[in-house]
């Protein structure tokens, strides 16, 4: 008869298998399991600055939309009271510090700093005789716009995004 109560002792590793087992820990990585492992990193170093760069844009636009758009009630009063939209040359392009129209105490922002840099100011219309036409727009240099139209509805389709009056929008030429 068997005793139930009887469990044998666990088996002990063998000096050689603790050999193994000790020198497989303490070899360390080889060359190429390094160098997968830093490949690995600079992949997604890669993605990462990537993905960044295109976030920084996006703010930089953002940033410039939205002094755009903190014009549109100065020049919007220039509108309904009649007077001209004041620009720099024939060219009509504002120029920071400039009074937004003749008469205004309101000035251009400064563009091209800090979250607007590459953004430019690149036309300005605005005349006393023709207030169906009051628009300005910027520019980043390459191709990219912000149209911003005052008056009239010229700009209300899907050429210009469906920009309506009083608005400002994004635009890619």
């Amino acid at each position: 008869m068997r005793n139930q109560a009887f469990t044998p002792a666990p088996k002990h590793e063998t000096c050689r298998e603790l050999s193994y087992k000790h020198n497989f820990l303490m070899r360390g990585f080889t060359l190429i399991e390094l160098l997968v492992t830093m490949a690995i990193i600079a992949i997604l170093a890669g993605v990462v600055m990537v993905s960044m760069t295109a976030y920084r844009d996006r703010a930089r636009e953002t940033a410039a939309l939205q002094t755009a758009s903190s014009v549109m009630p100065a020049v919007m009063k220039c509108a309904l009271e009649g007077k001209s939209i004041t620009g720099s040359g024939s060219g009509q392009i504002p120029s920071a510090g400039s009074p937004i129209c003749s008469g205004s105490s309101l000035t251009w922002p400064n563009l091209g700093t800090g979250s607007t840099s590459g953004w430019s100011w690149s036309w300005a219309y605005g005349e006393s005789s023709d207030t169906n036409w009051y628009f300005y727009h910027l520019n980043d240099g390459s191709g990219n716009y912000i149209l911003c139209p005052v008056t009239g509805n010229a700009w209300d389709n899907p050429t210009y995004n469906n920009t309506a009056p009083g608005t400002c929008n994004f635009w890619k030429s």
